[in-house]
């Protein structure tokens, strides 16, 4: 395990991955903390509006992201000694993630 934490491509992904994630966890207090009303979450071209939420869906959704990323984390490091190539999958594979995330998150606070 004290190899993981040496390994710098692992420690630049997953360092990345987390930063884009404080990142989008600002950007979305940030932008949405001053909306009273409901959010828009889902928007389809053809029917319209069809999923309404309010803030705390949007933490909820960050909360599992880091709760995702940190098990990812976790058996990454595990995994290190055994088979290095799945811990660089699931590294990259958590970059993707976090990207994917600020995304959506990105996506609804244009909406709105």
């Amino acid at each position: 395990m004290i190899k993981f934490f040496k390994e710098l491509p692992l420690q630049v992904v997953f360092g990345l991955g987390f930063l884009l994630l404080i990142f989008t966890g600002g950007l979305a207090a940030y932008k949405l903390s001053e909306q009273k009303e409901f959010l828009i979450l889902h928007f389809d071209p053809y029917r319209g509006i069809d999923m309404f939420g309010d803030i705390s869906v949007i933490y909820q959704i960050l909360g599992m992201s880091a709760v995702v990323f940190a098990i990812n984390f976790f058996l990454a490091s595990s995994m290190f000694n055994r088979e290095r190539f799945f811990s660089y999958i699931l590294g990259f594979g958590t970059l993707l993630f976090s990207v994917l995330l600020l995304i959506a998150i990105s996506v609804i606070i244009l909406v709105n």
